[in-house]
């Protein structure tokens, strides 16, 4: 039942989103999703990161923070000038 409110609210929080800024200017569609991937990136740094550097040490944080700008280069890199 958990997984499921999940789901449901992903989707109306989707269908929402995309009602009242998928049709606005771009650096406003790309300043909500510099949001949205910082919460991400703050929830995998509260679930995931601790139990990676436990692993695999301090080289780990490197890496996912150089995916995240990647991703982060290929948003920006998509909105047209």
């Amino acid at each position: 039942m958990l997984w499921a409110t999940v789901v449901v609210a992903g989707i109306v929080s989707a269908v929402a989103g995309h009602g009242l800024i998928g049709h606005s200017p771009s650096l406003i569609s790309t300043f909500f999703q510099a949001v949205a991937g910082g919460a991400v990136l703050a929830l995998v740094a509260h679930a995931m990161i601790p139990e990676a550097i436990h692993q695999g040490r301090s080289v780990i944080v490197l890496p996912t923070v150089a995916g995240f700008l990647f991703a982060l280069y290929f948003a920006l890199s998509s909105v047209p000038a």
